[in-house]
């Protein structure tokens, strides 16, 4: 079954598998779109986007997590800039990953 709200990205390969329950997802497509848990958002309105995703999961998670799945052919720039915004309110950041084959 295809999810229609699912954002198509080619994600990196890994051999770890990490879950994290209550969180942040940033995706960013190949051509440098961003999305916060799959809403489209610009650059400049990204970290307030954020920070609101994280202020409705209060209490959820003593340590804020966002979680950021990135196409492998986008630019490694954009997944920066949300590792910046990240620290910058002290939330944990973590680079999602597909299964390696």
């Amino acid at each position: 079954m295809v999810n229609p709200n699912m954002i198509k990205l080619t994600l990196p390969k890994a051999t770890n598998k990490v879950v994290v329950q209550k969180n942040v997802t940033v995706s960013i497509d190949s051509t440098g779109n961003f999305f916060v848990n799959k809403v489209p958002t610009s650059l400049d309105h990204l970290p307030t986007a954020i920070q609101e995703e994280l202020n409705k999961l209060t209490g959820a998670n003593k340590e804020p997590v966002i979680v950021v799945n990135a196409d492998e052919h986008g630019r490694v720039g954009d997944v920066v800039k949300v590792m910046v915004i990240g620290k910058k309110i002290n939330a944990k950041v973590m680079l999602a990953t597909a299964k390696e084959q």
